[in-house]
C-alpha cells in the first residue's frame, strides 16, 4: 500500500504547489482553472496524507496494538540490551546452532529484515522493537504459563509467539530427552575415563586405534590447555603428519600454536626440532596436503594471550605475530600461512567412510568413553 501512498502524495503536493502559484489574483482563464484545482487538490491531498500517515503507522507497530505507548528512554535501552545479548550470544558461540536461542534469534533476524524493508527508511520504532523483545521473552520464558500470557496483553498478533514457543519446546524437550538417555548409558557402563589407555603415551594410544579418528585427533592436537606436557604436544605434531588428518585441525593448531606461545617459547629456548616440525605443518597446509574438510575451525575462541588484535586470529595476524617473535629473538621466520580462516570457511568435505572409534578427547583431564551418536564435550553452552 505504502509504494502506491507515497508516489501519489508526492505527486499531489506539486500539483498542489502548482495549482496555488497559479491561482495567484488575476483575470486570467488559466488562474480561474488554477483556483478550481487548488480547491479540489487541498482536500485531496489532505486526505491522501492521513492515509499514508496511518499505513505508516501500521508498519511501524510490529506485533503490538495499535495506540501501545512508547518507551521511555530506560526501556528502549533495556530492551534492546536483552534482545542483542542474545544476538551477540548465538552469533560468537561455535555450538550455538539448532538451540533455542539460535533459533529465537534467527526469527528476531527475519521478522527486523521484514519489518526494515516495508519502512525502506527510518529508525526501528519502538512498538517494533517492544514486539523483539516481548517475543524473545515469551519463548524462551522458563516461569509459570501465567507469566507469559502476561506478555501478549498489548500483542495484536500472537502467531508468532505461539509458533516460535512450540519450536523452543520442541528443541528442549529433544534435549531433556538426550541428556537423560545420556544419564542412563552412563549409569549402565559405569566409569567413562580412559586414562589407563594411555599408559604407553598418546602415540601408542593414537596408532593402536584400527582405523584413523579425525574428531578425536581434532581434540587431541586443538585444545592447548596442558598440551605440552604427558606427550600430547608430540602426538599432536604426529597428527599433522597424517594425510586423514582434517584441516580445521592444521588450521587451529597453527593459530594456536602460535596464539598459546608456544611458538615463542620455542623460539626464545632455540627449540630446533619443534619449530621444524612446526614449519612442516604451515608447509603442509599451504600446499594442500590436508584435503578433508568435514570439521568446523574455531573462528573466536583462538585468541593471542599478550596481545590484542582486531578482528579474528586469521593467516594474516598470525604472519605477523610470527614476524615480530622471530625478529625478537633472531630466528628465521617461518613461511606464512595462507588462508587459515576464510570467511565462508564451512566444512564441505569430510574424510570418506568415515568409521569413529569409540573415544573422546576431554581437555586434559584426557581420555574418555564416547557417549554413541554425539559428541557430549561439544554440547552447547546456550542450552
Amino acid at each position: 500500500m505504502l509504494r502506491f501512498l507515497d508516489p501519489l502524495f508526492g505527486i499531489g503536493l506539486i500539483a498542489l504547489s502548482l495549482s496555488g502559484l497559479l491561482a495567484i489574483p488575476s483575470d486570467t482563464p488559466a488562474s480561474g482553472i488554477a483556483r478550481i484545482a487548488f480547491a479540489v487538490l487541498a482536500p485531496v491531498t489532505i486526505v491522501l496524507f492521513v492515509v499514508r500517515r496511518r499505513e505508516r503507522a501500521k508498519v511501524g507497530m510490529g506485533l503490538m496494538k495499535p495506540g501501545t505507548p512508547g518507551l521511555g528512554k530506560r526501556q528502549h535501552t533495556a530492551m534492546t540490551a536483552v534482545v542483542v545479548n542474545n544476538m551477540m550470544m548465538v552469533k560468537s558461540h561455535p555450538h550455538a546452532k539448532g538451540t533455542d536461542r539460535y533459533v529465537v534469534a534467527m526469527e528476531i533476524s527475519r521478522l527486523s529484515a521484514e519489518w526494515s524493508a516495508k519502512r525502506k527508511a527510518g529508525r526501528q520504532t519502538d512498538a517494533e522493537l517492544h514486539s523483539l523483545y516481548l517475543l524473545q521473552s515469551y519463548a524462551l520464558d522458563t516461569g509459570p504459563e501465567e507469566r507469559r500470557q502476561s506478555l501478549l496483553n498489548d500483542v495484536a498478533d500472537t502467531a508468532p509467539f505461539l509458533a516460535l514457543r512450540k519450536k523452543v519446546e520442541d528443541i528442549r524437550g529433544k534435549g531433556a530427552s538426550d541428556r537423560q538417555a545420556h544419564d542412563e548409558w552412563k549409569a549402565a557402563v559405569g566409569n567413562t575415563k580412559m586414562g589407563h589407555l594411555l599408559k604407553d603415551g598418546w602415540i601408542a594410544f593414537l596408532q593402536s586405534l584400527p582405523h584413523p579418528d579425525p574428531y578425536l585427533w581434532h581434540g587431541v592436537a586443538t585444545d592447548f590447555h596442558e598440551i605440552n606436557h604427558r606427550g600430547r604436544l608430540d602426538a599432536a605434531f604426529w597428527i599433522l603428519e597424517q594425510p586423514e588428518c582434517d584441516r580445521a585441525t592444521a588450521s587451529d593448531f597453527i593459530r594456536g600454536f602460535v596464539a598459546t606461545e608456544l611458538f615463542e617459547i620455542a623460539a626464545k629456548s632455540n627449540d630446533a626440532p619443534r619449530l621444524t616440525k612446526f614449519h612442516e605443518v604451515i608447509k603442509r597446509y599451504n600446499s594442500g596436503y590436508y584435503v578433508w574438510f568435514g570439521i568446523a575451525p574455531d573462528g573466536g575462541d583462538i585468541t593471542p594471550i599478550a596481545e590484542r588484535i582486531d578482528g579474528p586470529f586469521d593467516d594474516k595476524a598470525v604472519a605477523a605475530m610470527l614476524n615480530r617473535i622471530s625478529h625478537a629473538t633472531g630466528i628465521s621466520a617461518p613461511t606464512a600461512p595462507i588462508g587459515l580462516l576464510a570467511i565462508d570457511d564451512t566444512p564441505n568435505k569430510p574424510m570418506p567412510g568415515l568409521v569413529r572409534s569409540p573415544y573422546d578427547f576431554w581437555d586434559d583431564a584426557g581420555l574418555h568413553l564416547r557417549y554413541p551418536g554425539r559428541v557430549w564435550r561439544k554440547t552447547s553452552a546456550l542450552q
